[in-house]
């Protein structure tokens, strides 16, 4: 009788063990997914994920009509364009833009000014075939975005593009380089580029005395404020300084006498 049960017991406990890996084995292979490795930096990856990290402008060379997980901020121009572009951005760590569309998508103003992740297919151009008129940027068409893990979600989400932060001095020049802002100061001079018709080149002082000198912007748009305190709303895009001069270009700019918030925006 003992040997019976002692038997018995053993036949039990080798079809426990039967079915426990038969059955961890099912698990694996048919319900739960097997868990994501960190990935490397360059592949081969998952087909399915995760994806190759683009955060230059060589990784976009590289990765080209891939699907990628871009970092970056989240920009969104506050004036449009020619031809009403008004692009809402990816600011990769180097500097570079990716498009992410042409126009405002008020949904993800929440986004706009914080670091996010975004995955989606990333071209060179608009991805389109070379005899179609595009614009000829670093494009992303996204799948999925989301504040990135160091981010502090947006706890109600704008119904309107916030107001760029002011420039006033160096020291806002220093925090909002590669910005959208207000830059804030009196308008010395404009003088016409030679040869080049309506450009001209511009020089504004900063409350600090700080001057900056804006190269290659539309004649029209600033000659008729010479001589007086003025807010640009433009991109800072300083790429040299010079004692106290700093020196930047941009064409896309809209000008408005006095301190005004929001100038050119609404």
């Amino acid at each position: 009788m003992t040997f019976s049960l002692l038997n018995m017991l053993k036949l039990l406990t080798l079809l426990l063990s039967v079915t426990l890996l038969w059955g961890g084995q099912a698990v694996e292979n048919n319900t739960i997914p097997p868990k994501s490795e960190p990935y490397p930096r360059h592949g081969p990856y998952p087909r399915h994920g995760p994806y190759p990290r683009c955060e230059t402008a060589a990784d976009i060379e590289e990765f080209a009509g891939q699907t990628v997980e871009a970092r970056g901020r989240y920009e969104q121009d506050p004036i449009a364009g020619s031809k009403r572009l008004q692009a809402a951005s990816i600011v990769l760590g180097d500097g570079t833009r990716l498009i992410r569309s042409y126009r405002p998508i008020p949904k993800e103003f929440g986004f706009i000014n914080k670091k996010v992740v975004v995955v989606g297919k990333v071209f060179t151009d608009a991805g389109q075939p070379a005899h179609v008129q595009q614009v000829l940027s670093p494009h992303i068409y996204v799948e999925n975005i989301r504040v990135a893990p160091a981010e502090e979600p947006a706890g109600v989400i704008p119904d309107i593009i916030p107001t760029p932060p002011w420039v006033e001095d160096r020291k806002g020049i220093q925090k909002w380089t590669d910005h959208w802002v207000h830059l804030y100061g009196t308008l010395l001079s404009v003088t016409l580029r030679e040869n080049e018709g309506l450009w001209a080149d511009a020089c504004v002082q900063l409350t600090d005395n700080t001057r900056i000198i804006l190269e290659s912007v539309p004649i029209n748009k600033l000659e008729p404020h010479q001589g007086r305190k003025v807010t640009i709303t433009t991109l800072l895009s300083i790429y040299k300084e010079e004692n106290e001069r700093c020196f930047m270009s941009s064409s896309r700019l809209t000008v408005c006498p006095g301190k005004i918030p929001r100038c050119g925006m609404d």
